[in-house]
């Protein structure tokens, strides 16, 4: 069922998620998440992969934790960027697996205190599958994933 509000599309479009439409669409739902944090719904330990770790490694953690995803980590746990499945498929499609690992530098980002209202209105606009949670540090702590938030939303539907 679609929250009333909600923008409705045809087969094969995308729904709108900008701002006022992802506000429209969870006026009840948006007023108790605003007040749960990430910290409470978020996967504490995730896999993450070294910076110097090989394509390989990376699309191996991908396969086997069945993520979309791998923070990348320094020695100290520090959050130095992620590597997207879709990255992945295209530095693997160079046939070369054994080469060093480029990933995304600059990330989005929430924190534990975030709330998950803000969490999911960041991860729609910006269409992301999961966030890497850091603390004041930047070490990680933690990862958001839209799978998370979904189980959270139908937990409180079901009461």
């Amino acid at each position: 069922m679609i929250p009333q509000g909600a923008a409705k599309t045809r087969k094969g479009e995308a729904m709108s998620s900008t701002q006022e439409d992802i506000e429209k669409a969870l006026p009840s739902s948006g007023e108790e998440l605003a007040e749960i944090p990430v910290a409470s719904l978020m996967t504490r330990n995730p896999a993450t992969i070294q910076e110097q770790a090989s394509i390989r490694a990376a699309v191996q953690v991908v396969i086997e934790k069945k993520i979309a995803g791998v923070p990348v980590v320094d020695n100290q746990g520090h959050l130095l960027g992620v590597v997207s499945e879709n990255d992945l498929l295209l530095l693997a499609a160079s046939g070369r697996m054994s080469r060093a690992l480029q990933y995304t530098r600059d990330v989005d980002v929430v924190t534990p205190e975030t709330t998950l209202k803000q969490a999911l209105m960041k991860m729609i606009g910006l269409k992301r599958k999961w966030l890497p949670v850091i603390d004041e540090h930047r070490k990680l702590v933690g990862v958001l994933a839209r799978s998370d938030l979904l189980k959270a939303l139908l937990e409180k539907e079901n009461g």
